[in-house]
């Protein structure tokens, strides 16, 4: 009757499945996954030795495996050491037609000499298996052995492993909970077991217990057994951010009192923390802002605790690197104090008093700031920061004024003076000026032609005079005389050069004397004229003569070829004249020209592209007859200041699409000189995002170089921040050239994880629900909720069924 009725009850659950339609899912065994080829370490094993099997896993299937695999493997009479049972597999190798390799440490207990390796993976969604079995060739031990085989007792080695391998990762500063999973993998038991954990003897791995003691007791752990081993310290600020290796180090007896003691690698991986002190120089200014050698400077900056979390107290700034030939101590000391020093504070401004020597040149100078304070422990700590102050030269400004020259006909050999003035326009004084008097052949100084001046001081005039006088061989024309102005030092002085005329007649019995033509001004619209573009050259041309005029003036103007070295250009490119006119010729009449009179004349000339940035010389060739048809030739000279145009060029500015508040990142800049001139004082600031030094100083940038900068900033405000590089140059005008990169990112908090948390390799926490349940679909969820639903409705039937017969059998 009992077996009726559970026919009954069991038909019955067979068609509420069918009526509900569930269908059970059911492994498919397969030999789409082979071993291909294995080997062992050890040509010969015997109970008890310890060697490592190498297998080869090859897939000859045409699916493709999706998801994790795993290996299960069931040893035999084999003890896998160090390793679970279970091993997770890296599919692509498989899919991709290639082998995977696994390595299995083991021992052998026994004389059952068959692996099973079964191989679980998911092939187009449904649940398949591959079992492959290995067969290891033993050799039982000889009979004639030493060891009597009815008293060894170390035979029954039990063997105990930490099973749960996964990588602990802990911020320094932090406490590290630690949970393994200890088991006894071997059939033996183990008793009188001691575990001490060891986190790590490598250097930079600093850490304290949290009152939890580093050894674990545990009575008995029998075949298969497990238990729990839990640790808990404190990683220190101090901790170097990488993988540490710490050991388990275990002791334990066999049922018969046989001692073993092994260890078991433990790894520990720690990231950069936060630092309870981290002291930063912000906001380096000067007063003024550029520091002239030869005179004082202010320097203030801001000293800040920002990216710390306790405050710090009794700091001492102070400037290092000082010495005579570059900044020193103007007035004052060289310290200030700050007594404290919060996190949230903005910072506090430190200010000395430097002055820069007179011989320091133009460039960049480095000098260290010595940060000392007292640390939480009251231990004193030193810090260094490294900053740059720029410094130039004042520019002397030198004025030739008052030219006097003879404005008539110098004859024969008769001596004449020149003289000028050298006025001193700018706010330095300036030494040691060469002025040197070079006339053209035919003129020869009859006082020294150099006279050097040791100091004019700033606002002063000094005249000097020179005398000459022509040579016999002399020639009837207008004879240049070159005045130079040169400075001992190039970069405060630029040289002047001042041409000044002088007609000269030839000793002879003529009794007419030669009307002479000179250029008495002339002026460029711009006064600084840039390469590649057109400008205006005015020109007076005077007739010196007191009565006679000049006719059928002939201009034709000759401009000195380019000597432009710039590599970028060929040769080719770089020939022909500088300058060019543009809608005309270079050559030009005038009628005539009354005595004493002037005549003005506009040209409009190009100037090339690739001319070099100096002043240039234009020629001016005059052709001409007097009143009584003799003619004449002369030449005068045009000096035309150029300059090039200024460009540069940066790499792509990569920035990240998400970061964290605080969290920096480094932006490495490649930064190219496209132009023909160099780059003045450049600079990189930045601006919207915090930085360790705001701005930076990269000093000159000569015409096609290119120089590296890197910059380290992160976003401080959580959401869309945006900010500028923002780069800085001096023109060769002098004027400040400025252009601003954008750059963007998305700013997260940087959340750290709860304790007990688990968090992945960049400190992101990990719902570990979600990982074990990642793989499987919703469907399945379903159909496992449908299941238990029927289950129970069953249940519920089978009940009242029983309780029904119950209670008619009462009745009866």
């Amino acid at each position: 009757m009992k077996k009726t009725k559970l026919l009954i009850y069991l038909c019955a659950l067979i068609m509420v499945f069918n009526v509900a339609g569930i269908k059970v899912a059911a492994t498919t065994e397969t030999n789409d996954i082979i071993v291909d080829f294995y080997s062992v370490s050890k040509s010969t094993i015997y109970e008890g030795t310890e060697f490592t099997l190498t297998v080869n896993l090859k897939k000859i299937g045409s699916g493709t495996i999706t998801g994790t695999p795993t290996l299960a493997i069931n040893p035999g009479s084999f003890i896998l050491k160090d390793k679970g049972s279970v091993i997770s597999i890296n599919p692509a190798n498989l899919n991709a037609g290639g082998k995977e390799t696994i390595t299995l440490p083991l021992k052998c207990s026994g004389t059952d000499n068959v692996i099973e390796l079964i191989f679980n993976y998911v092939d187009g969604g449904d649940s398949k298996k591959a079992v492959n079995k290995i067969t290891i060739d033993m050799v039982k031990a000889s009979n004639n052995s030493n060891e009597n085989t009815t008293t060894n007792t170390k035979k029954y080695n039990p063997e105990l492993q930490v099973t749960n391998q996964d990588i602990p990762t802990a911020r320094a500063g932090s406490v590290l909970n630690l949970s393994l999973e200890l088991q006894n993998i071997s059939s033996h038991t183990a008793k009188d077991i001691t575990v001490e954990f060891i986190p790590s003897k490598e250097d930079g791995f600093l850490y304290e217990t949290n009152k939890m003691s580093m050894v674990h007791k545990i009575k008995q752990l029998k075949a298969k057994e497990k238990t729990n081993l839990d640790y808990s310290l404190t990683i220190l600020n101090d901790s170097k951010a990488k993988t540490y290796t710490g050991q388990l180090k275990y002791t334990y007896y066999n049922l018969y009192g046989d001692l073993k003691e092994k260890t078991q690698d433990i790894y520990i991986k720690v990231k950069k923390g936060f630092p309870d002190v981290n002291l930063e120089i912000d906001k380096i200014e000067t007063l003024p802002k550029i520091i002239y050698s030869g005179s004082e400077a202010q320097l203030s900056f801001l000293v800040n605790n920002n990216a710390g979390l306790s405050s710090v107290k009794d700091i001492e700034v102070s400037l290092q690197g000082l010495s005579g030939e570059g900044f020193t101590i103007a007035n004052g000391v060289n310290s200030n104090k700050i007594s404290i020093l919060p996190p949230d504070s903005p910072g506090k401004k430190v200010t000395f008093n430097l002055y820069a020597a007179d011989k320091m040149t133009k460039g960049s100078y480095p000098i260290k700031v010595k940060l000392k304070y007292q640390d939480n422990l009251n231990n004193e700590q030193i810090v260094e920061k490294e900053i740059y102050l720029k410094v130039e030269q004042k520019k002397s400004n030198i004025a030739i004024e008052n030219i006097k020259a003879p404005s008539g006909t110098i004859t024969g050999t008769n001596k004449f003076k020149v003289s000028f003035d050298l006025v001193n326009t700018s706010d330095i004084d300036t030494k040691d000026l060469t002025v040197t008097v070079k006339p053209e052949e035919g003129i020869v100084p009859v006082s020294q032609s150099v006279q050097v001046l040791k100091l004019l001081k700033t606002g002063t005039t000094k005249k000097l005079e020179f005398e000459f006088q022509p040579t016999a061989e002399a020639k009837t024309k207008n004879h240049l005389i070159n005045i130079e102005v040169k400075g001992s030092n190039e970069e405060a002085l630029t040289t002047i050069n001042q041409y000044v005329g002088v007609y000269v007649k030839e000793n002879d019995k003529a009794t007419n004397s030669k009307p002479n033509i000179i250029i008495d001004s002339y002026a460029t619209e711009p006064t600084i004229v840039k390469a590649g573009e057109n400008f205006k050259l005015n020109i007076s041309f005077n007739n010196t003569h007191k009565n006679k005029k000049v006719q059928n003036v002939k201009v034709y103007l000759t401009a000195e070829e380019n000597t432009s070295n710039n590599s970028s250009n060929n040769s080719n490119d770089k020939s022909g004249s500088v300058f060019t006119p543009v809608n005309s010729s270079n050559t030009f009449f005038i009628d005539e020209i009354s005595p004493k009179q002037s005549v003005n004349k506009q040209l409009t000339l190009y100037t090339i592209p690739y001319a070099a940035a100096k002043t240039h010389t234009i020629k001016v060739n005059l052709e001409y007859e007097d009143d009584k048809a003799n003619q004449y030739k002369a030449t005068e000279l045009v000096s035309v200041p150029v300059i090039q145009s200024s460009s540069f060029i940066t790499s792509d500015i990569n920035m990240p699409e998400a970061m964290s508040v605080n969290q920096p990142h480094t932006v490495s800049l490649e930064i190219s000189n496209t132009g023909k001139t160099t780059l003045d004082n450049f600079t990189v600031a930045i601006e919207g995002f915090g930085s360790k030094n705001s701005k930076g100083y990269l000093g000159n940038l000569q015409s096609g170089k290119t120089t590296y900068h890197d910059i380290e900033l992160w976003p401080t405000q959580e959401g869309e921040v945006k900010g500028n590089l923002i780069f800085s140059y001096t023109k060769p005008d002098g004027k400040t050239e400025e252009v601003k990169k954008e750059i963007h990112t998305m700013a997260t908090a940087d959340l750290m994880p709860e304790e007990g948390e688990f968090v992945d390799e960049n400190g992101k926490p990990i719902n570990i629900e979600n990982e074990i349940n990642a793989p499987k679909s919703n469907m399945n969820i379903i159909m496992i909720v449908g299941v238990i639903s029927v289950l129970l409705i069953v249940l519920i039937i089978i009940l009242r069924v029983i309780k029904k017969k119950k209670d008619m059998k009462d009745d009866e």
